[in-house]
């Protein structure tokens, strides 16, 4: 028994003819096959183009089949008839049955649409149900491909429009930048003049870093998704902690931020805390940048089904418009904010998404415009202990970790760039270290090998041995002393740990950044403290 029906509309000739190709579809013994199934026909028939076209508006259709006119049509008549026949039928299959007096050659009626041309003659059930069933599915592949081209199209505009809005967001900060810079070099700048200049560009630098963290994340998202790495963390205290950071600013603007946990909320988690504090840092950020007046709130429980932590961020800013709130996780979408204040990568929210999803959560929003917005979002707990807080979540000793103690702890700095070179220079000395300095792998290779070095920054990037294999000879040479890696490539973290660096720091860094890390191989202290993203060490 058939299993699926194919409806068929045909057009035109006479009654009796209809009639034939009525019967012949309804012929032969073995079954026809179309959509992978055993089909069956379920033809109507339409003697004029007019009454085709009310047909077709009143049922769906999978095929067409116009029964041609005879040789004492008119054949401009007969192409006409077609053409309106075809601009009706809303891109469904056409296959003409005609004859050798027909007005138009076999070819013509092709050339105008028709997936196929059958000799009215010649017609036999086999050969017409094979080309009903080739013509059906060979437009069902021409629509997917349409509409896959459709939304490929629209992506690229999105696209493109998109680059063309985040071309004006970096060439901003870039002229505040320059401009500021050049005041600086002017000789009559006073001392309040210079301190306004230096706080913009350092204001427009992590505006544009910003920017180039979250196009460099999509990429990587694009390519290969994003890592989760799991551990067990004091979630109440990363939660709390976030807060605290970002209660600065929101303070600045006038704005109150509290966070408030249910009963129940776990202690000890098994998460991502790098990740769980990039969705919390993104959300947060954007209350604070989206609110003018009044209040943010950040709530967490703890949903036993499913063993969740469910996050809400709910502040009273000016709110998302009911027609965008569908979009506002899509990849390049900016909400059409006409404020500069408020422009941005239009990243972020797709970034977080994609982060809920691979911890195991979801994440929606509710907005009223004018009001304000919470958005909600679940993480999986994983292995927590809500019952007992004062369970250990792996904090390392210090057993392993080099000391060194006295005044002079030398730094190599190797750095191919006079400008870094200079800069971390000038922070090392201010830390209090003495700092030896390479602009080559080859210089630095010669420097660690006569200089009693406490630790060597390596820049990866070098003009002649670059940093990886600069690394490899100074372990090869049985030199005991820590390496960090300094790059500004992001993906190259592996890379730089398989040629034996014993940390990475990823540039550009903030001078805290470097003092942490500095720190954590060069003074007594939990190594702990200093992770985060972009800044990592490993143990050996």
């Amino acid at each position: 028994m058939p299993t699926a029906e194919a409806s068929i509309l045909c057009v035109g000739g006479d009654i009796g003819r209809f009639e034939r190709v009525k019967s012949l579809l309804k012929e032969g013994g073995t079954p026809f096959r179309l959509w992978g199934e055993d089909v069956s026909f379920a033809l109507s028939y339409v003697a004029t183009i007019s009454l085709a076209d009310l047909a077709l508006k009143r049922k769906g259709f999978d095929l067409i089949i116009f029964i041609a006119h005879s040789s004492n049509t008119d054949r401009h008549q007969e192409i006409d008839s077609l053409r309106a026949l075809k601009k009706i039928s809303r891109m469904i299959p056409i296959v003409v049955i005609g004859s050798k007096e027909s007005p138009i050659p076999p070819v013509g009626y092709i050339r105008e649409g028709a997936e196929d041309f059958l000799f009215y003659g010649s017609l036999a059930s086999e050969s017409l149900a094979r080309s009903v069933c080739y013509s059906i599915e060979r437009a069902e592949q021409y629509k997917r491909l349409w509409h896959e081209k459709r939304k490929t199209e629209a992506e690229l505009t999105l696209k493109r429009d998109y680059f063309a809005s985040i071309s004006h967001e970096l060439r901003t900060p870039l002229c505040a930048i320059i401009g500021y810079a050049n005041r600086l070099l002017e000789s009559s700048s006073s001392r309040g003049e210079s301190v306004k200049a230096a706080t913009t560009i350092a204001r427009n630098s992590n505006h544009l870093l910003d920017m180039v963290n979250d196009i460099m994340e999509i990429c990587k998202l694009e390519a290969v998704g994003l890592k989760i790495t799991p551990e067990r963390c004091r979630v109440k205290d990363l939660i709390g902690d976030i807060v605290a950071l970002l209660r600065i600013k929101a303070h600045e603007k006038g704005i109150s931020l509290s966070c408030t946990f249910e009963r129940g909320f776990p202690e000890i988690c098994t998460l991502d805390p790098v990740r769980f504090k990039q969705i919390l840092i993104n959300l947060i950020g954007n209350a604070i940048k989206f609110t003018e007046k009044g209040s943010i709130t950040v709530r967490g429980r703890y949903l036993e089904r499913g063993n969740k932590l469910c996050i809400e961020v709910i502040d009273t800013g000016i709110g998302i418009e009911r027609d965008k709130l569908s979009k506002i996780f899509s990849p390049y979408y900016q909400c059409g904010v006409d404020s500069s204040a408020f422009k941005g990568s239009g990243l972020g929210l797709y970034i977080v998404s994609k982060l809920v999803s691979q911890m195991g959560g979801e994440i929606s929003v509710a907005s009223t415009y004018g009001e304000g917005s919470r958005f909600t979002f679940s993480v999986s707990a994983g292995a927590n202990s809500r019952l007992d807080p004062s369970i250990g979540i792996g904090v390392e000793s210090n057993s392993g970790k080099r000391r060194f103690h006295g005044a002079e702890t030398k730094v190599l700095l190797v750095e191919d760039c006079e400008d870094n070179r200079d800069l971390i220079s000038y922070y090392l000395r201010k830390f209090g270290y003495d700092v030896l300095e390479a602009g080559t792998g080859r210089e630095a290779i010669n420097i660690a090998d006569k200089e009693d070095i406490s630790l060597i920054l390596m820049d990866m990037s070098l003009p002649d041995i670059d940093g990886y294999r600069a690394t490899q000879k100074i372990k090869e040479k049985g030199i005991d002393v820590p390496i960090v890696a300094l790059t500004a490539d992001t993906e190259a973290k592996e890379r730089c740990y398989e040629a034996g660096c014993d940390g990475y720091l990823a540039k550009p860094f903030e001078e805290d950044e470097l003092s942490n890390l500095l720190l954590s191989f060069l003074s007594i202290g939990d190594k702990h403290a200093f992770k985060h993203e972009g800044l990592e060490l490993r143990d050996h």
